[in-house]
């Protein structure tokens, strides 16, 4: 799809490194599948079969105002409610060192209509390794 229109959108990271990383960081997945995932990943990107996106929607939801909306809506299941509220201060870091690294690609609200395509610039780190590298090394520094 990107090679024939241009963009290609999707409802969540390409790389899909992000949720391994946050299940290890609060002890729901051990520390040897993130790094078989990262090498596989980092492997892809290589060989340029996956890459970063152009552009990543993150909405930060105060988990208050999250329960409220689980408890008041009675139409969808969220059986995994919990462990999201968890994994949501690791995942806000995971943006915010992705967001360091590759500059202002990541943008802090959904936004309420389709985003305007012409905007959103290729990504030139998109099969970077180096930058890849970089941006999984800085996810040691907490700050």
């Amino acid at each position: 799809m990107e090679q024939t229109e241009g963009h290609a959108v999707c409802d969540t990271d390409p790389l899909k490194l992000h949720y391994s990383w946050c299940l290890m960081q609060i002890g729901k997945c051990p520390k040897s599948q993130w790094e078989l995932q990262l090498q596989t990943m980092r492997q892809a990107i290589k060989d340029e079969r996956l890459g970063f996106a152009d552009a990543y929607l993150v909405k930060i939801i105060d988990p208050m105002v999250a329960r409220h909306q689980r408890d008041n809506d009675n139409f969808r299941m969220r059986e995994g409610f919990d462990l999201h509220v968890q994994l949501q201060p690791p995942l806000i870091h995971w943006y915010k060192k992705l967001e360091a690294t590759l500059g202002v690609r990541v943008r802090w609200e959904l936004l309420e209509s389709s985003p305007e395509y012409e905007a959103i610039t290729p990504n030139r780190f998109r099969y970077d390794v180096g930058k890849f590298d970089a941006f999984i090394a800085s996810l040691d520094n907490k700050t």
